[in-house]
């Protein structure tokens, strides 16, 4: 007879579908994190913030649009932008009060970019493409345009005292423009952008000429500064001549394709390069993130308008891009290297739906994690999410939504309960190291959590890239484990695990009793 083995089903979030699934790549992850111990947990629900929220009526919600940029300073105030298109709202978020500071005409942030935020001492700039704005940090809070003459830019940074912007509304794109220093609580150097021939120590410009592509994005880590162009990034470091203020250090072969898809992650940034590859680099060094998804992302029409952030929140610490025009968010799992998609889910379509954060700040007094939400209007397609700022959770396991408003007779109205976060695994294809017929004695799963009434878990499973089985449902009451027995005959087998469910449920471990035929 011949021998009964057991062997572990690999479910998690592994996905790799740039590869072959009939190879063993696994195609498909959605809404997971999997711990050091290789259990697959659900990812973070959204939640409130506070008690408190940036929602006011329909009309409010409706003029405000999206959040679509989070900033806490280093006084721990708490700043969110609207969607700019072409005017964005600036709030501040104190408790549970929201005040909004862009309630007089040039008060608002104006472009057609997503905003950049830039603190120092005194104020924090915000620019989205054209006027930059200031909000003073010292009392009374005020927001305005940033005075003096800056450019256009789509990206401002702090730094060694001076701030910079790319241009983005002249011919001189590859120009990054400097204004005159200035320290503490005052600000007027900063709203200084005049050369004065007789002042070393005035503004002025330099150009990110290895190469003449425009500069679309930057960025600093402290020590140096991040040109990134269309083709080629440079990077500077300032110097102690009075002649040259920015001087280049080096240069590496990584244009950037999404401006908005960088993240900085310590002293490197990640990004969506020219060749649709994510890359990680620290200006020298360099890798490639995106190996087991590249298929994917190079099958996405349109990749310019990606926007990157970072998730750092108990086990998790997740880089997420998203593509609006795709709908999806690639979620890059840091500890483990590995890939997965994080989506909402739609009650009334029972379907997956866009994930419906649109930025992120971990806030560093508190390790809260914030995220700004789209907007969109509650309707008879189950749409939900609309423009506020939630927290993420791990101590929660659906997604909350506001409470039901008054809405036209065609519309429905959202389920008070929230949005459940549907987990669903693929494997790729297994066929236990021999193509030879296998036996499926048993498939054990097992379980941590404590189900609750709408706990569902279901496994299916296909054979040599055939048809799926029906879903077989799971009954698991606590911590234990699932038994599905005599599970058939196969060559290469293919397994899908899907949960859900108000409560905690982990999926620990699963293992499946084989035995292999004799032909």
């Amino acid at each position: 007879m011949a021998e009964i083995k057991r062997e572990r089903v690999v479910f998690g979030n592994f996905q790799e579908s740039g590869h072959e699934a009939l190879a063993g790549a696994s195609p498909l992850a959605i809404n997971v994190v999997i711990d050091a111990k290789g259990a697959v947990h659900r990812r973070p629900a959204l939640v409130p913030r506070t008690s408190g929220s940036l929602s006011g009526d329909a009309d409010i919600v409706s003029e405000r649009g999206a959040i679509v940029g989070l900033h806490s300073t280093a006084g721990g105030r708490l700043f969110a932008v609207s969607e700019v298109s072409p005017l964005g709202h600036i709030y501040e978020l104190r408790g549970i009060a929201v005040q909004d500071l862009s309630i007089a005409t040039g008060s608002e942030v104006v472009g057609d970019r997503r905003p950049i935020f830039a603190e120092t001492e005194a104020m924090l700039v915000i620019s989205a493409g054209r006027a930059p704005q200031k909000v003073l940090l010292g009392p009374p809070t005020l927001s305005s345009r940033l005075a003096g003459g800056p450019p256009e830019g789509s990206h401002v940074i702090a730094h060694k005292s001076r701030l910079l912007l790319n241009d983005v509304r002249t011919a001189r794109t590859n120009t990054i423009r400097y204004s005159w220093p200035a320290a503490g609580s005052s600000y007027e150097g900063h709203e200084n952008w005049t050369d004065e021939v007789d002042e070393p120590q005035s503004s002025g410009f330099f150009n990110a000429d290895a190469r003449p592509d425009p500069v679309v994005a930057l960025h600093e880590n402290t020590n140096e500064l991040f040109a990134f162009g269309s083709s080629i990034l440079n990077v500077f470091t300032t110097t102690d001549s009075t002649e040259v203020t920015f001087a280049p250090s080096n240069t590496r072969e990584l244009g950037c394709q999404a401006p908005y898809s960088i993240i900085k992650y310590d002293q490197n940034f990640a990004f969506i390069d020219s060749h649709r590859r994510v890359m990680m680099t620290d200006g020298r060094d360099y890798q490639c993130l995106s190996t087991d998804i590249q298929q994917t992302l190079d099958d996405i029409g349109d990749l310019s308008d990606a926007f990157g952030y970072r998730v750092t929140l108990g086990p998790v610490d997740a880089l997420c891009w998203c593509s609006p025009t795709d709908g999806r968010t690639f979620v890059y799992q840091m500890p483990t290297k590995s890939w997965s998609q994080w989506h909402s889910y739609n009650n009334f379509t029972n379907d997956f739906a866009p994930w419906p954060v649109r930025c992120a700040l971990r806030v560093p007094e508190t390790g809260q994690m914030l995220v700004g939400a789209a907007r969109s209007f509650i309707h008879s397609s189950g749409v939900v999410n609309h423009g506020d700022v939630y927290a993420l959770g791990n101590d929660v396991f659906y997604d909350l939504v506001p409470p039901a408003r008054e809405l036209p007779d065609d519309h429905v109205s959202v389920r008070p309960e929230g949005t459940q976060i549907v987990a669903r695994v693929d494997t790729g294809f297994v066929d236990r190291g021999t193509s030879g017929r296998k036996h499926c004695r048993a498939l054990r799963l097992s379980w941590k959590g404590t189900p609750s009434t709408d706990t569902a878990a279901f496994v299916q499973w296909r054979d040599d890239a055939g048809p799926w089985e029906h879903p077989r449902q799971i009954e698991i009451t606590g911590n234990s484990e699932s038994i599905l027995r005599s599970l058939g005959v196969y060559r290469r087998r293919q397994w899908r695990v899907t949960f859900s469910g108000r409560s905690e449920l982990v999926l620990a471990r699963a293992e499946e009793e084989f035995q292999l035929l004799i032909v």
